[in-house]
């Protein structure tokens, strides 16, 4: 029985995996092709959209119709907020800003946005063959 791949489990421990592994089975988390269980595989995440993409278009329709926005924006404010304060803290402490100071700020925290969103949407990419 199981209790033999898994000699050192007690068995209500056995029991509590055994249903967590039925249970994102018949979720359907488990996706063919060996991904990973509870990856996303281009399904919906609870009820919600579908965020599932293959071509860098449909990457870029999801960014730009702000699908990423709920997970990259507190990154973006946390990493922007920490580099602006290195990078600008002085001219904003001499009150010495200017537009290209302005312009260098907005990046600080358009990056970050951009990255968390790239790393948000990888995750619901759907690898073709």
């Amino acid at each position: 029985m199981a209790s033999e791949g898994f000699p050192s489990m007690s068995a209500g421990t056995r029991r509590q995996v055994t249903r967590a592994v039925g249970a994102t089975a018949r979720r359907g988390a488990a996706a063919p092709g060996g991904e990973l269980p509870g990856r996303p595989t281009g399904g919906t995440d609870a009820g919600g959209p579908n965020l599932g993409w293959s071509r860098p278009g449909e990457a870029l329709r999801l960014l730009v119709t702000g699908r990423t926005v709920r997970s990259a924006a507190p990154v973006a404010v946390v990493v922007g907020s920490v580099l602006s304060a290195v990078n600008q803290g002085a001219a904003v402490l001499d009150g010495s800003l200017n537009w290209v100071s302005g312009v260098r700020m907005a990046v600080n925290y358009v990056v970050p946005f951009g990255v968390a969103s790239y790393g948000y949407l990888n995750a619901w990419r759907m690898r073709n063959g």
